[in-house]
């Protein structure tokens, strides 16, 4: 426990020449600067167990060997890519397309106003370098709402907070998206971290259907799963 007193006699030599109204701000002061020091020890302890927390993660990725930081930066390249080939295409400027790109596979999501500009998007997905698959969910329509995209800003942060909460495994072995209140999973896990993952999405309010594209992974092989699959609640 701080002594005030102590403080302040310290940094006025003596509490018997400070008036009333010194005395006050010297105490104002020092609790101020006590409050400071204790929320510089809060946030102190959260980097370290943020640091610890990394630590583990990394542990877990590298147990299971599974997505690294250069393939990151490659699939993000992907995904930079195949967007600017939509911005820069004069046909693409009534749509709303979102891409995502995770191990080499390319999920498409979004509005177009027409089947065949959904399909020209995803060829020119499919011919970028590096693609090994596109995964085509891209709808004929109006681009979303404002309102509909906060709806779906706020699923995707809910669930991924929740997996990263509750589920056993590295944040960084799935990715969530969702559109038009459908969430889509994308990773590499285990059997029983997917099902997880889709009880998670499945049971959180707003969520009306959950797609998953998963690569089943075990010590010993990993399983693709070619084609994705629809969970409905």
């Amino acid at each position: 426990m701080i002594n005030i007193n102590k403080i302040i006699a310290q940094r006025y030599s003596s509490l018997q020449y400070l008036t009333g109204f010194e005395r006050n701000r010297a105490v104002i002061y020092c609790s101020k600067r006590h409050r400071a020091y204790k929320i510089f020890c809060l946030l102190l302890c959260g980097l370290i167990l943020s640091g610890c927390t990394s630590v583990f993660f990394s542990g877990a990725s590298a147990a299971y060997d599974r997505y690294n930081w250069q393939e990151k930066i490659k699939n993000q390249e992907i995904s930079v890519s195949i967007d600017n080939a939509f911005k820069s295409d004069a046909r693409f400027r009534q749509s709303n397309i979102k891409t995502t790109s995770f191990n080499y596979q390319v999920i498409l999501i979004g509005q177009v106003p027409s089947e065949e500009i959904r399909q020209l998007a995803a060829q020119i997905a499919a011919d970028t370098a590096g693609v090994k698959h596109v995964y085509n969910f891209i709808e004929i329509g109006q681009p979303s709402t404002a309102s509909q995209e906060l709806c779906d800003t706020w699923l995707t942060t809910k669930i991924k907070g929740e997996i990263i909460a509750h589920a056993d495994m590295d944040p960084d072995q799935i990715k969530v998206i969702s559109e038009n209140n459908t969430v889509y999973l994308i990773g590499i896990l285990t059997h029983d971290q997917a099902e997880q993952a889709i009880e998670i999405a499945r049971y959180t309010e707003g969520v009306k259907k959950v797609v998953k594209i998963f690569e089943y992974i075990t010590y010993s092989k990993i399983d693709h799963e070619a084609e994705p699959s629809a969970s409905h609640k």
